[in-house]
């Protein structure tokens, strides 16, 4: 427990005091990822809600706004980054891009798998209102 707060702490003092650019955009990605967080927690409850035949906008509708400019900011960083590290190396900002183009790419794929489980539900309630009608 001591260990790895001391590794925490050292990592963040060593932003802060070595290479203070570096902790600035890992903080503006940190912020996304937070973001996006709460993007995808919302895609979870559309889904659920969807699933159990309630009122899926309410938490539909901020997911969307959420996804759009959580993603825009993310996949902005990544283009800021990349063009730092292309021109200055490494260490301007080749951690920062690697670190948001992964989160962008993470988002993309659980926003997929999102829309093939409500494809799934969608078809579910088809086949269920068909065979009642039967």
């Amino acid at each position: 427990m001591y260990f790895a707060t001391g590794v925490v702490v050292a990592i963040g003092v060593y932003l802060l005091v070595l290479n203070p650019s570096m902790a600035n955009n890992l903080w503006t990605m940190f912020a996304s990822a937070n973001q996006m967080l709460a993007a995808l927690t919302l895609l979870t409850a559309s889904l659920w809600l969807f699933k159990n035949k309630l009122k899926f906008w309410i938490a539909a509708l901020p997911m969307c706004f959420m996804i759009v400019t959580s993603g825009t900011a993310v996949f902005q960083l990544f283009l800021q980054n990349l063009d730092k590290w292309m021109k200055q190396g490494f260490a301007a900002g080749g951690v920062t891009a690697i670190g948001s183009i992964t989160l962008f790419c993470l988002a993309i794929v659980l926003l997929v798998l999102g829309a093939l489980k409500l494809r799934a539900l969608v078809k579910m309630r088809i086949i269920r209102a068909i065979t009642k009608t039967a």
